[in-house]
């Protein structure tokens, strides 16, 4: 992940509270500053210190307090700190807290992880705080209360750009962080490059980082599609999307792709993707596979289904067809002569032998092996979909035996209703 500015501006909510005393005593220019943690801690002494400021801004790094003036080490000269500060944390110990935090929250307690990274975000600690949320988002990509404390938060991307940067050049610079960072800072480019608006056609711009050459260009291009115009999934953007989710050699876009189509929560979305199940290359099949289980859509049960059965009518044998295959090489050499002797000469008759090496190959059918892996990830879509347990093809056959019917009428009932409210919204 490229490095974040470490420059972290705090709402109220998130500063801790702190004796009105200690307000009013704390200037830039005096020494009553609570430290906390370390009792012992000699505030004169050359140490990493995190500073938080009045206005809730944390400053990390190597500072020292001489004649009552807090001063940072800032590439090997000590400069004065601008502002108030408030309180005062050796670096070590808050690192420590944060460990032993994070050691208590479960894998998947996002949420308490989400309120994990906002007691780090308070305590100055943003680098911990935007691992904690990245963690998150790995595993869930549409986790609610993360992007509200990203919004709320102020954390800005570190661009490398002077103050009077041309506006192009800044939108440049953030396409390339997003393109290249973790989730985190992808959301915070993806927020910056909403500003701009006014000043290029964001529908242009993200139908031109869809067809960028770098793979996380085009990633980067289906989030600002998911975050920019999340009306849009479902209409304009959504053969686009579903494109890349099919047809981009890269699996990590196609699956961003696939996010940003489960995120319109429209059974519109199955239509193009299922298009790919009758492909007949395998690579785009399992990909439509992948894609509908992705998406979350109850409506792709039915056109996978299709897809199961027609596997199972085709299956054969259920091993592959086996078979010998020979790859080797043939040598001549001459071995011998035999020698004729007629009219007084002797004619030299060459004897050639062959040798032979190579491996005998024990194969099985392509197409078998094909076949087999579109079951398994065809069962593993349903079940995502669903949430049944069957474990093999025919336990899916016989379960749709029993709820198929019921199941497409349900489904059909719901995208009409959703057609209807779509036709109204745009009314």
């Amino acid at each position: 992940m490229s490095p974040l500015v470490l420059l972290l501006a705090l709402p109220p909510a998130l500063l801790g509270t702190h004796p009105q005393t200690d307000l009013q005593a704390a200037s830039a220019t005096s020494a009553a500053v609570r430290s906390e943690g370390d009792h012992g801690d000699d505030l004169t002494r050359d140490r990493r210190r995190i500073l938080i400021l009045e206005d809730g801004t944390a400053r990390r790094g190597r500072a020292r307090q001489v004649d009552g003036r807090w001063e940072r080490r800032v590439d090997r000269e000590w400069a004065p700190v601008q502002g108030t500060v408030v309180r005062v944390r050796l670096e070590k110990e808050a690192e420590a807290e944060a460990r032993r935090r994070s050691s208590k929250v479960g894998r998947h307690a996002h949420d308490e992880r989400v309120e994990l990274a906002r007691w780090m975000l308070s305590e100055g600690l943003m680098a911990e705080a935007v691992r904690e949320l990245d963690r998150v988002l790995v595993r869930d990509a549409d986790h609610a209360p993360t992007y509200a404390l990203i919004r709320e938060t102020h954390i800005e991307l570190d661009l490398g750009l002077p103050e009077n940067a041309h506006p192009a050049e800044v939108l440049s610079e953030t396409l390339k962080h997003g393109a290249r960072g973790g989730p985190v800072e992808r959301e915070i480019a993806a927020l910056r490059v909403a500003e701009f608006g006014e000043l290029v056609d964001l529908h242009e711009l993200v139908e031109t980082e869809l067809k960028r050459p770098q793979p996380s260009r085009r990633g980067f291009a289906t989030l600002l599609a998911q975050r920019l115009f999340p009306e849009e999934l479902a209409g304009e953007l959504m053969p686009k999307l579903a494109r890349r989710a099919l047809l981009d050699p890269m699996s990590n876009v196609r699956h961003s792709a696939a996010l940003a189509l489960r995120s319109a929560d429209d059974p519109a979305v199955v239509d193009p993707l299922a298009s790919g199940l009758v492909s007949r290359h395998h690579p785009i099949r399992m990909r439509a596979t992948a894609a509908l289980g992705e998406v979350g859509q109850p409506a792709a049960v039915a056109p996978l289904m299709a897809s199961l059965s027609a596997l199972q009518a085709a299956g054969g044998a259920p091993v592959g067809v086996r078979g010998n295959l020979f790859s080797g090489l043939q040598i001549a050499l001459v071995t011998d002569y035999d020698v004729e002797i007629a009219q007084a000469a002797s004619i030299g008759d060459p004897i050639v032998s062959i040798q032979e090496s190579g491996v005998v190959h024990d194969v099985r059918a392509q197409a078998q092996i094909d076949r087999r892996a579109e079951v398994k990830v065809t069962v593993a879509a349903l079940s995502k979909l669903t949430g049944h347990e069957g474990k093999s093809a025919d336990d899916w056959v016989e379960w749709w035996k029993t709820v198929g019917q019921d199941w497409v009428e349900l489904q059909n009932a719901r995208r009409q209703g959703t057609g209807a409210r779509r036709t109204t919204t745009r009314r």
